[in-house]
């Protein structure tokens, strides 16, 4: 008993030492970082600053190599699929930003009012951006960037999720207890499902075809069928469950819970909950790595990041980042997570030992 618990230390050891914070990047003073998408084809990291233009990073050297000037209070941000460019959407100004992600250059700015935030891609063919105050999904061509049609979905719409399998995008908003799913290419409506209170993160398991949503108020996560259009369970996790992710290798959904500090995984076949880590306080965003076995989760009140393994669910690291961690993205290049340190205007650049 005694050889295996010094080799279980041992073990625990080993796994917190691969994880390090090995690099800071500090931005230019006023650039508040709120969101991250990394592009590997310019092994590029973008990121939103707070009422500023958009920071680029070089996933090499960890330099800051530029800034495009967007429109005023950016909030979402995409990554084009194969046309070479990113999308911003400026809540402030009522306009999206294009950019070209090679040049670093602003292509163009679309008005559309009523504060547009979250954005989806349809990979090749559409991109969708909610509008906020108008309860409006707008779509744009793929290739032209020109606003193609529009959908009415429910209230104040804040989160996009595309399903692949079905070419279905997914809507949830601030205020609503319901998702509606809309068919990719005919820009309709062909289901509004009922969820819990305040339905925000949305996450799709890819493998059973599944949507997961995040029901803040309720502190529940319901479980739609991507088939059938319908609810199939309700999990109860943690109090304001703010963001879900997905393990393809070992089919589970990892949802963070911000107010009761912990992270409910869930079993993907059975939507059982299978185990409960304890992580920081106030854990806001979560990141699943493929190819490392590990999750890590952005503890915002506490200003760390847990990691946690995928075969055990526990905790086998907490590392310290700067302050107010509100943002992840994942550099597959070079094997990074980084994390945007909103009140410390900085990037926190994680290396990711291979598993």
């Amino acid at each position: 008993m005694k050889t295996a618990a010094v080799l279980s230390a041992l073990l625990v050891a080993s796994a917190a030492s691969a994880q390090q914070v090995e690099a800071t990047i500090r931005l230019p003073s006023g650039s508040y970082p709120i969101e991250l998408c990394f592009d590997s084809s310019t092994n590029r990291l973008f990121c939103i600053c707070e009422w500023s233009d958009i920071q680029v990073v070089c996933g090499e050297t960890h330099e800051v190599i530029g800034s495009v000037p967007v429109g005023d209070d950016p909030r979402g941000l995409c990554l084009g699929t194969g046309q070479g460019k990113v999308y911003c959407a400026n809540a402030g100004s009522d306009d999206l930003t294009v950019i070209d992600a090679a040049e670093m250059v602003k292509l163009s700015a679309i008005p559309l009012g009523g504060q547009p935030g979250a954005l989806c891609c349809v990979p090749g063919e559409r991109l969708y951006c909610a509008i906020k105050t108008d309860d409006l999904l707008v779509g744009f061509d793929g290739r032209t960037d020109l606003p193609v049609c529009t959908v009415a979905v429910g209230r104040r719409p804040n989160a996009l999720c595309y399903d692949p399998a079905g070419n279905l995008v997914y809507c949830s908003g601030d205020h609503d207890t319901a998702v509606t799913i809309i068919d990719a290419t005919e820009a309709s409506v062909v289901a509004v499902v009922p969820t819990g209170a305040e339905t925000r993160p949305l996450c799709h398991n890819p493998v059973e075809d599944k949507l997961y949503c995040g029901n803040l108020e309720d502190g529940t996560v319901s479980v739609i069928d991507c088939r059938s259009l319908g609810a199939v369970a309700t999990v109860r996790t943690g109090g304001a469950p703010t963001a879900l992710c997905y393990d393809r290798v070992g089919n589970e959904v990892y949802c963070s819970n911000y107010r009761t500090d912990n992270v409910t995984v869930i079993d993907g076949s059975t939507d059982r909950i299978v185990a409960i880590a304890v992580v920081g306080d106030g854990p806001r965003t979560i990141i699943c790595v493929p190819d490392s076995r590990r999750v890590y989760c952005l503890n915002e009140r506490d200003n760390s990041v847990s990691v946690i393994d995928q075969v055990t669910h526990g905790v086998t690291a907490t590392l310290p980042v700067g302050e107010n961690p509100v943002a992840a993205a994942w550099n597959p290049n070079r094997g990074y997570v980084y994390v945007a340190n909103r009140d410390d205007q900085s990037i926190s650049v994680i290396r990711v030992e291979p598993d």
